[in-house]
């Protein structure tokens, strides 16, 4: 959960600083690059929290 809840955090504040820099007109390097990673934190914690639910089902 603390690991979905970090990518959240995360993904929330390059979309900030992305919007901010885009008032600018200004670019931000590996922008990109950086969503992709806030988006693999987010599908790992979601997995991992997937995977928790099912064990303690079994």
């Amino acid at each position: 959960m603390i690991i979905f809840v970090a990518g959240i955090i995360f993904n929330e504040l390059l979309l900030m600083a992305e919007g901010i820099a885009d008032l600018k007109y200004q670019t931000i390097p590996y922008m990109n690059e950086a969503l992709l990673g806030a988006a693999v934190i987010l599908f790992i914690g979601g997995l991992l929290m997937n995977i928790s639910i099912r064990r303690v089902e079994i």
